[in-house]
């Protein structure tokens, strides 16, 4: 972490960055365009990232265009937020179905992907609160993924959602 600026580095320190992101999004940063870097953790102050979002800044950094880069210099925390509502919004053109369709296509891919990088080593270089983040993250996604396969199970069962007094006729 050597090629991160002094002022990084104290902030990696004081626990304001997580080292993890810094290794791994930060130091690339820094040697692509160190200026950027300082911009970047000066935008996020004093908010802690997680080493995902921080990951999500980074790539929309390497991949995107000037524009892009300028924007999310100027607020990255705006832009993160922009970002996940951006995926958390189907869609408008798509039908309910097609949605879910997809909605559970991008479960099942992002689930392979997770279990891909846990069998190679993802969790090895992690500190005891990072691993723990992770498994809360894990198991509220958990619960989540029950809560709607019993809600799928259970619609599976009837013609249509059931309506409120019981009865999946029309009342």
């Amino acid at each position: 972490m050597r090629e991160l600026p002094e002022s990084i580095q104290e902030c990696v320190r004081r626990g304001e960055i997580v080292a993890h992101a810094a290794e791994k999004y930060l130091v690339p940063l820094a040697r692509a365009n160190q200026q950027a870097c300082l911009r970047l953790v000066e935008g996020v102050g004093s908010f802690r990232l997680s080493s995902r979002d921080m990951a999500i800044l980074y790539a929309a950094y390497r991949d995107g265009h000037v524009v892009t880069r300028q924007r999310l210099l100027e607020a990255p925390l705006l832009f993160l937020k922009a970002f996940k509502e951006s995926l958390a919004s189907p869609l408008p053109s798509a039908s309910p179905e097609e949605n879910l369709r997809t909605d559970i296509e991008v479960l099942g891919s992002v689930a392979r992907r997770a279990h891909r990088r846990l069998r190679q080593g993802a969790l090895q270089n992690l500190m005891q609160r990072e691993r723990e983040e992770l498994a809360r993250s894990l198991r509220q996604s958990l619960e989540e993924t029950r809560c709607m396969t019993e809600r799928f199970e259970q619609e599976m069962g009837h013609a249509g959602p059931q309506h409120a007094n019981g009865d999946s006729q029309a009342a």
